[in-house]
């Protein structure tokens, strides 16, 4: 449920990041961020931001949605910030201004980070993939002058004892594989049962298979370099698993939080912002997460080692952004049966959030095209409809076990809607409203619209 809080603030950094972060913010932004987080994640384990949390429960988040914009300013104010920093205050302040139900504080934390702090990471990243990758390409290119050295002049550059001035002239290169070969010619002369038992010379070593080589090096080392290949193989893995999960849970984070920032344009607002809509739209049809595009130019290198280079997901593309871009549509089209799914699909906290708030205006529209088009209705059949229960709960209520809290609950959301509804000029919802309310024991099994 909470995609920010288990992928920002469970995340760990490095002692060289940490040290760099705590050098450049001063301790009173530093103590202040440590006891925020402290409070705000003891709250959200209590689970004190459900949909139905009463006013007295969200009225403990005031305090906390204050502090937050005052550490915001000041890390505003502090340029020198790390912007680790700055992410994570911003993404937990989101989810804290989500939990409070203040929407204006949201739209804030979400324009900042979706305008400002997440191109600077994905920048950031790009430089760092392309001095990688050129440090790929230099090491290949490294490599492929060694494999086309003697095999002689490669022994003498590994050779920590050998002065660099000595194995970088040719001429002394020369003379070393001269006297060697001199002095195979001796020993083949001394032990003529050399040459039966196939040893390896300068000669053999050139024209000799690399499995071959390589068996002759493990049988002269024995197994102490298997077993390192392995652990630092299996390192490797564990090393490789562990980047691949930060890059997803970042990618999580940002497609939640430009999820959010799209229907906050079309749900919050009396009249959607078009503009708005556009501008998110573009800038998700170009923005890439995880490996960025500049990548491909190591992958070239890296499939001839067997790894085929991957390539970036479109924020547009990522399921989280797809279906905030599908409920967007429905509520434009006030298609409120195709929303209705997407908010019963328990979107991330962030999405779902804003989506309440369009929720209950789809919900109005609902109840007037019922009521004109009906004269009555099972009110189970309307309480799903309306999406103010699912299938289970009815089931629950069909077998009357603990079923007078959730029939209160529906209840109340139910009549609430036929009176605003009401209130609208809708008659036929006034009458069954009135029709709930004196039923004391139970909801009626047929609702009257009377017009």
């Amino acid at each position: 449920m909470f995609g920010l809080v288990s992928g920002s603030t469970a995340g760990t950094t490095t002692a060289a990041g940490a040290a760099a972060a705590a050098a450049a913010v001063p301790a009173d932004i530093q103590l202040e961020w440590f006891d925020l987080r402290k409070k705000a994640l003891q709250l959200l384990d209590e689970g004190i931001c459900a949909v139905d949390a009463a006013d007295q429960d969200l009225r403990r988040w005031d305090d906390i949605v204050l502090r937050f914009r005052k550490l915001r300013e000041a890390l505003t104010a502090a340029a020198a910030a790390p912007a680790e920093l700055r992410c994570e205050v911003y993404e937990l302040s989101a989810v804290v201004c989500a939990a409070a139900r203040n929407l204006a504080e949201l739209l804030k934390c979400l324009q900042q980070l979706v305008n400002s702090i997440y191109p600077a990471q994905r920048a950031a990243a790009q430089s760092t993939e392309a001095e990688a990758a050129a440090a790929a390409a230099a090491a290949e290119a490294e490599a492929e002058a060694a494999a086309d050295m003697p095999y002689g002049a490669l022994l003498l550059q590994q050779q920590p004892g050998v002065p660099p001035a000595f194995t970088n002239t040719s001429k002394n290169l020369e003379q070393q594989q001269q006297q060697q070969e001199q002095e195979q010619e001796q020993e083949q002369q001394l032990h003529p049962k050399l040459h039966e038992l196939h040893v390896l010379s300068s000669a053999d070593v050139s024209s000799c298979s690399s499995s071959s080589y390589c068996t002759a090096l493990i049988q002269d080392s024995g197994d102490h370099s298997s077993s390192t290949s392995g652990m630092q193989g299996k390192a490797a893995a564990a090393a490789a698993a562990a980047a691949a999960a930060a890059a997803a849970a970042q990618a999580q984070r940002q497609a939640e939080v430009s999820a959010a920032l799209l229907l906050y344009f079309v749900c919050v607002p009396r009249q959607p912002i078009m503009q708005e809509l556009v501008k998110q739209l573009k800038t998700a049809a170009c923005c890439s997460l995880g490996r960025s595009s500049s990548s491909s130019s190591s992958s070239s290198s890296s499939s001839r080692c067997g790894n085929v280079g991957r390539t970036a997901m479109l924020l547009l593309q990522h399921p989280t952004y797809q279906s905030a871009v599908q409920a967007a549509a429905a509520f434009l089209n006030c298609n409120w049966v195709q929303f209705m799914r997407c908010y019963e699909q328990r979107p991330l906290m962030l999405v779902r959030v804003v989506m309440e708030c369009g929720l209950q205006r789809l919900r109005l529209q609902a109840v007037h095209s019922v009521v004109t088009a009906y004269r009555m209705m099972p009110s189970s059949v309307l309480l799903q409809w309306l999406g103010l229960c699912s299938e289970q709960q009815l089931a629950v209520h069909a077998a009357a076990v603990s079923s007078r809290d959730i029939e209160n609950g529906m209840r109340k959301q139910l009549v609430g809607l036929l009176l605003q509804a009401g209130e609208g000029g809708c008659k036929g919802a006034r009458q069954a409203a009135e029709q709930c309310m004196m039923s004391d024991a139970a909801l009626p099994d047929t609702l009257q619209f009377r017009r």
